[in-house]
């Protein structure tokens, strides 16, 4: 295995470098700058590793300090300028330190830190543990379930985690866990916070709180402590403690305003993995988020550099959404092919002092934007389309699509989550991909604080179910529930979960019984003895001693869904709204 070239597109769905290696080739070729080269390097290892050790191409080993002697020495001004978006920063730090015990630190005039973890990002959790959002970017090549196994012998993404400096500098705790009976492990182990960067190492490492082996997506993983052990240390040691020698300028960019995690949060979900199963407490980590970042790095991370620097932060938000001719629809990987983006950094060359578009140098204040956040535990796809047709779901390539300006699209541990900003008026899709069951979640997102508005549960989902619903001035209908693909509303809940009581009628009371998440031999005989009933009704509009006889066969449904109970083959909640249908019916 080997390196062989920067990432222009991945598979040519996603543009990671294409624009910017052109914008550096017409700077190049303006003269303004005399030269300039990519470093591509095996972002499995270690940054420290890498400075130190140089990366493997199919015929050499390219030195990245050698890279920078060579532009040096034909360099206009005899120094060359650092450009390092995303991990990139933490690996000029490690070549600057390299650097600075050789000796040689005079070569560099400035570093310019892109979007840069400095301090590591919560999302590298999620991808360690739950392998977290991967069809953004490598889920072209792997699934989630992939890339966790793989991801947790690569250095590279251990780099990525909340250094100890993280904790102090952000005030911020990148995990909590709920009181409930699934976390009480957890809790056990280590209080509802995990506070520090030692305590989350024992809980990456998984050792205090006895958790076996993940098989679901939503099971924490076990890390590997000692590669995790390294990444913390290279960060004290070296990444986080970091200052610039005499002579060299740092200079931060900062993406702000897109849904960034900041924090996991695990609670429980109670769900059914098959259609006969009896329902059982999980855990589930759930995202919290924060405009303050650009969706992969917190703005604390990006901004973490404590020696004297320039700061430009740029509003990601405002750049979606503007229909000016400067906007630009971009995020934390693509960062470096806005033109704004650009133009700071030929700016920051030239040492030119022009405005850019959308990009200032104090943090723009997003308090007043608010979103809302759907999201679906259970084997069921989610989509949302807007009144203009505008979507927002899994595309048939496999790639997110969020068409909608503002929404985000994400998916961790077999949930969905779909952000959309309030004030949007859309309906909501829900489609069985598989058996068990269901919980919808609805959540408010103001600034950082995001609130819990709703949740409905939705006993029975087969690959054949269809559930309906739509949102006019942030105002959520019901629920319309097709368990079995017949176009037939079988169920309808409130967004709170609370099951709509349909008229006492015999159709109200089949339907109910359809939904059953039964056996179908024991519905039939349920659905015979419903047609009885019905049949006596009729009968005792004529004769009323035919209304006995209807009231015996409703006491007969009754007894035997109790009995249903007792067995453990329904829960008192599935059976209760046909109770309620047939107290209606005598």
């Amino acid at each position: 295995i080997y390196t062989r070239d920067v990432i222009d597109a991945v598979y040519g769905a996603k543009d990671m470098y294409n624009k910017f290696n052109a914008f550096m080739d017409g700077l190049k070729g303006e003269l303004i700058i005399k030269d300039w080269k990519s470093y591509a390097y095996d972002w499995r290892y270690g940054v420290v590793d890498i400075a130190d050790e140089g990366t493997k191409y199919e015929n050499e080993i390219r030195d990245a300090v050698a890279e920078i002697e060579s532009l040096a020495q034909d360099s206009y001004s005899g120094k060359v300028t650092i450009i390092a978006h995303s991990n990139g920063g933490l690996l000029a730090k490690a070549l600057l330190t390299r650097l600075e015990r050789e000796g040689v630190t005079s070569l560099v005039d400035r570093v310019v830190l892109l979007a840069s973890p400095q301090l590591g990002t919560p999302k590298a959790i999620g991808v360690l543990l739950h392998g977290y959002d991967q069809e953004q970017a490598l889920g072209f090549l792997m699934d989630d379930a992939e890339i966790r196994a793989v991801a947790k012998n690569m250095p590279g993404v251990f780099g990525l985690l909340p250094s100890q400096k993280y904790f102090e500098q952000s005030g911020s705790v990148p995990i909590r866990f709920e009181t409930e009976i699934s976390t009480e492990a957890f809790r056990t182990a280590y209080g509802t916070t995990i506070d520090s960067a030692s305590e989350l190492t024992e809980f990456m490492v998984g050792d205090a709180d006895g958790r076996g082996e993940a098989v679901e997506m939503y099971d924490a993983s076990h890390a590997n402590r000692a590669i995790l052990e390294d990444a913390l240390f290279d960060h004290d040691t070296v990444l986080d403690m970091w200052t610039a020698p005499e002579g060299i300028e740092v200079i931060e960019v900062v993406g702000i305003g897109l849904n960034t995690v900041h924090q996991f949060k695990y609670e429980q979900f109670m769900e059914r993995k098959c259609l006969f199963c009896s329902r059982e407490a999980i855990y589930k980590p759930v995202p919290q988020f924060s405009l303050f970042g650009d969706e992969t790095v917190m703005g604390y991370s990006a901004e973490a550099y404590e020696g004297e620097k320039q700061v430009w932060y740029v509003d990601l938000k405002s750049a979606k959404e503007s229909e000016s001719d400067d906007a630009f629809d971009v995020e934390h990987a693509d960062i470096a092919n806005a033109i704004p983006i650009q133009n700071l950094i030929s700016n920051i060359i030239t040492e030119d002092t022009r405005n850019t578009p959308f990009v200032y140098d104090s943090r723009p204040v997003f308090t007043g934007d608010s979103y809302t956040i759907l999201s679906t535990h259970s084997p069921v796809s989610m989509e949302v389309t807007d009144s203009e047709g505008r979507r927002v779901g899994m595309g048939v390539d496999g790639a997110s699509q969020t068409d909608i300006p503002g929404s985000t699209y994400m998916e961790l541990a077999g949930s969905t989550y779909i952000i959309v900003p309030q004030g949007v008026e859309y309906d909501v899709s829900i489609k069985g991909t598989g058996y068990g069951s269901m919980t919808f979640v609805v959540e408010s997102l103001t600034g950082d604080t995001q609130t819990r508005m709703s949740l409905a549960e939705v006993a029975t989902i087969t690959p054949s179910t269809t559930i309906a619903l739509s949102v006019v001035e942030d105002t959520f209908s019901n629920l319309m529930i097709d368990t079995n693909g017949d176009t037939v509303i079988d169920q309808e809940l409130t967004p709170q979960g609370e099951v709509v009581i349909p008229k006492g009628t015999y159709l109200a009371l089949r339907n109910a019984i359809k939904a059953l998440p039964v056996h179908y031999g024991y519905k039939r005989h349920l659905l015979a003895l419903t047609n009885l009933a019905e049949y006596f009704d009729k009968k005792s509009l004529t004769k009323k001693r035919f209304a006995l006889f209807e009231s015996r066969i409703l006491i007969r449904i009754e007894q035997t869904l109790k009995y249903a109970v007792k067995k453990r083959q329904l829960t008192q909640a599935q059976i209760a709204p046909i109770l309620k249908i047939i107290n209606t019916l005598k």
